[in-house]
């Protein structure tokens, strides 16, 4: 795995990270452990993944213990928000 510095921020990230959209939408919470357990030591949530929090509801206990291990990368406040994106920047269905 590689890693940067991530600005002057101190913390050392790899570049590859894993989005978490999908626990607690897709994936259980059994299916979500699974995934921490894989090794990527980047996670990305939102408040709006896996239907109303359950993503970070998901992840927390799945690091429950070992929070230590990874970077968590997390948004918030754009809940049912429309940014206004047009298809051409990825957003709906559109292509980037």
């Amino acid at each position: 795995m590689r890693y940067r510095n991530l600005g002057a921020s101190g913390l050392h990230v790899s570049v590859v990270g894993l989005c978490c959209n999908n626990f607690g939408r897709k994936l259980d919470k059994s299916e979500t452990r699974q995934a921490v357990d894989a090794g990527v030591p980047l996670l990305d949530t939102a408040d709006v993944y896996g239907r109303k929090g359950g993503s970070k509801e998901f992840l927390g206990e799945a690091l429950k213990g070992r929070r230590d291990r990874v970077v968590l990368a997390s948004k918030w406040g754009h809940q049912e928000v429309h940014m206004g994106y047009s298809p051409a920047a990825g957003a709906k269905g559109g292509r980037a």
